[in-house]
């Protein structure tokens, strides 16, 4: 397979989102290192719940419903703050230099809890040693979508394609640590085909 951080553009074929995601997607991880005698008393002021990408995204969206949810029913403001950038390290980063306490949440992904530290060597943190998860918020279908004058009308398709023009087919994803990008090589090497990305 040829290098899948080449930047040209054939084919018009975009992988937004093909295969279910569960696990660490909105999950959310509490930096929980906290005495238990925090446990009794815990809340007693308000949260901050970071969402390690921009406003009005989809992560942000869902993780402002669930902060709605928590405010009502833990008593305490949940308040939901964007700290994006670095495929969600920069939003991880914070959390696990946050104090201790459970005051500082991350509405996590797996981009920068489950694909970060496989792809970046240079981590700051450790995500299985600084953050616990607490509970799935949600899942998010990955979907393929095709321009429709390539003619593409299924996965059959498209991998017929890819194996009859082998470099001619693109996917195009939000960035290089997401689980789009995953799937997407997951994919080109299942199919044994070769697909470029385009972050």
């Amino acid at each position: 397979m040829k290098s899948p951080h080449r930047n040209r553009c054939t084919g018009g074929l975009f992988l937004a989102d093909a295969i279910r995601i569960r696990g660490w997607v909105g999950c959310i991880s509490l930096w929980l290192l906290a005495a238990a005698s925090h446990a009794q008393s815990w809340p007693s002021k308000g949260i901050t719940m970071v969402v390690p990408f921009e406003a009005g995204g989809g992560h942000d969206a869902m993780a402002r419903i669930v902060a709605e949810g928590l405010t009502a029913r833990l008593g305490q403001a949940v308040i939901v703050t964007n700290k994006p950038g670095a495929s969600g390290m920069i939003g991880a980063e914070l959390v696990s230099r946050a104090a201790p306490d459970g005051y500082t949440i991350l509405f996590a992904s797996p981009s920068e809890v489950v694909n970060a530290p496989i792809v970046n060597k240079t981590m700051r943190y450790d995500p299985d040693k600084v953050l616990a998860p607490v509970t799935l918020a949600g899942t998010s279908p990955i979907v393929i979508v095709a321009w429709p004058g390539t003619g593409l009308k299924s996965i059959s398709d498209l991998i017929a394609k890819a194996k009859a023009q082998p470099g001619s087919m693109s996917f195009g994803t939000a960035g290089n640590m997401g689980s789009n990008r995953l799937a997407g090589e997951l994919l080109a090497k299942m199919a044994q085909v070769d697909l470029m990305h385009l972050p």
